[in-house]
């Protein structure tokens, strides 16, 4: 712990540190630890601050609750208890409960940090949870950005734990005879986190390698390190490309269109991706970025993205804001690109406003499901996740026994509406394979299947779809 807030500049002798812990093993480790730093001078710790999410059986979570306070009088300092509705919050948002249970927690962390006086927030994410999110976001087609995990430091969030080992921080609680309280909901497989953490890490670790986690993490550490590098060299050549203009508004961006595509394709896609976010696109994503390239390079004239339109004029590249509809403080849902996680049972929301449920039932439904609004998956093929996102070239499925068809072709023939088909969802399994449509078409693999178990029944609701 002393090396890592030494070498990410975490905090010093007068950095007032508020810990973050909910019971269990690695967060209460985290505050003892903190604790004995305080006593050796090389930061203080000014409080606790506890989230009680109402989301699982109360007096199992009260029980959460007075443990975290138990921690803070045993070390000799405040605990703040904060409660939060994390259901009411997500219906009213129309979020998943994870999402709308990580902005109320985070919340709360700020509001108690300045009740406190306290400088950061410290909370007790691992080794082992660094590793987790890699694979996570990898098993999701996150580029380098995603790979790079969770940083020691973002924002007001200082992660002192990084470097240390879940295993390591429970033997030490042991020999000093400290206690934490277990969540039921961590041994969950339904949930892609816990699936990783309770089924992949350890067959990887017991027959690939038995240091998996140390490497996993070391990548991250890695890929953080160039990501930072590689954004100051877009932002340097973002400065050169620029057409210099006295005139030119904020919700425009005129690049030079000849030294856009001269950049290296990675750098340039960088640029791009810089520039759109200038001009209100700042959740663009790959999708995004390759249509603006097309223009960029000259082979598509002008391309209509969601709030900017980027058009090649002769020589230059003009990128400007239509309406702002990526503008807003809080998008909700799903990033027009994705992916993101579509919790099983439960649903998400896309910026589109469109809803995708998901339901689990231990035998298929009577009615058969028509593959638009509505389709039947074998829970086998759910067991490692179902992402959503919005569609990407190359795309296809196979909406029957007669080989595969590229989804463009699909939204032509099924009379998509051109404006609309950017913002239909696109439902994956763990492996990217394109498993439903939503209000299009199912793939045959599952339309056809005959479950030998359990079911799960997936609803859209919102714009778009066949005609």
């Amino acid at each position: 712990m002393r090396h890592t807030l030494r070498e990410h500049h975490l905090a010093t002798p007068e950095t007032r540190v508020l810990a973050a812990v909910s019971g269990g093993a690695d967060s209460v480790a985290l505050a003892h630890l903190l604790a004995h730093l305080h006593e050796e001078g090389a930061l203080r710790l000014v409080g606790i601050v506890h989230v009680h999410h109402h989301l699982r059986a109360d007096a199992d979570a009260d029980a959460d609750a007075r443990h975290a306070e138990a921690v803070a009088h045993h070390v000799g300092i405040a605990c703040h208890v904060a409660h939060v509705d994390v259901r009411a919050f997500a219906r009213s948002r129309r979020q998943s409960l994870e999402a709308a249970a990580h902005t109320l927690r985070h919340a709360a962390y700020e509001t108690a940090r300045v009740a406190s006086g306290a400088d950061v927030v410290a909370v007790g994410h691992t080794m082992d949870d660094q590793a987790e999110t890699v694979l996570l976001r990898l098993l999701r087609g996150a580029g380098r950005r995603g790979l790079s995990g969770m940083h020691p430091r973002r924002g007001r969030i200082i992660r002192p734990l990084l470097h240390v080992r879940r295993a390591a921080l429970r033997a030490w609680l042991m020999a000093e005879g400290l206690t934490w309280r277990d969540d039921a909901t961590n041994d969950d497989v339904r949930i892609p986190r816990n699936r990783v953490r309770v089924e992949l890490l350890p067959h990887l670790e017991d027959r690939h390698n038995p240091r998996v986690v140390e490497r996993l993490a070391a990548w991250a550490e890695m890929a953080r390190e160039e990501e930072s590098w590689l954004e100051a060299a877009a932002q340097k050549a973002l400065a050169e490309v620029r057409l210099p203009s006295t005139d030119t508004p904020d919700d425009r961006c005129v690049l030079d269109a000849c030294a856009v595509t001269a950049l290296p394709l990675a750098l340039r896609r960088r640029v791009l991706r810089l520039a759109l976010a200038e001009v209100g696109a700042g959740g663009a994503g790959w999708t995004e970025v390759e249509r603006a390239g097309a223009v960029a390079v000259g082979t598509d004239r002008a391309v209509d993205l969601p709030a900017v339109t980027v058009q090649r004029n002769g020589a230059t590249l003009v990128l400007m804001n239509r309406r702002g509809a990526w503008s807003e403080p809080e998008p909700k849902g799903v990033r027009p690109d994705g992916p993101v996680p579509l919790p099983v049972p439960g649903q998400v929301v896309t910026a589109g406003g469109a809803v995708l449920t998901a339901e689990v039932l231990e035998a298929p439904p009577v009615a058969r499901p028509d593959g638009h609004r509505t389709v039947t998956i074998p829970l086998a093929r759910c067991e490692a996740g179902l992402f959503v996102r919005t569609r990407r070239p190359g795309d296809r499925l196979r909406p029957t026994g007669a080989g595969s068809r590229s989804l463009q072709d699909l939204f032509v023939d099924r009379k998509v509406p051109r404006a609309l088909r950017d913002r239909v969802p696109v439902v994956t399994d763990a492996n990217g394979a394109i498993v439903w449509v939503a209000g299009v078409a199912a793939d045959v693999s599952v339309r056809d299947a005959v479950p030998s178990g359990g079911v799960v029944v997936l609803s859209f609701m919102g714009e778009g779809g066949a005609r």
